[in-house]
């Protein structure tokens, strides 16, 4: 799955009853094969970490202690889209991203 995830990705659906969600329509996700991870977009919206992929889970550690910040369950990917279900632990927030190649 990792081969499938690697790329950049713009979100064009946010869906959270939450408050808490630090994505936007039109921000971009990069997945780079070496396992570190770039978003940006908005008003200088810039974040940087690692993340992996494990049983359709992709982990993001931005803070490097080797914990979980954000756990994004891929639901469905193909080539052109990527829809995650997401638990965000660093904002304490539970949204849905759906996502397209860029």
């Amino acid at each position: 799955m990792r081969d499938n995830i690697v790329g950049t990705w713009q979100i064009y659906d946010v869906r959270s009853y939450d408050y808490n969600v630090p994505y936007r329509t039109g921000d971009f996700m990069e997945f780079f094969y070496d396992g570190t991870y770039r978003g940006y977009g908005r008003n200088g919206f810039d974040e940087y970490g690692d993340w992996d992929v494990t049983d359709n889970i992709i982990s993001f550690d931005f803070n490097h202690d080797y914990r979980a910040d954000v756990a994004a369950r891929v639901d469905d990917i193909g080539y052109s889209y990527m829809d995650l279900d997401v638990t965000d632990y660093y904002n304490g927030s539970h949204y849905y991203l759906r996502l397209r190649r860029y």
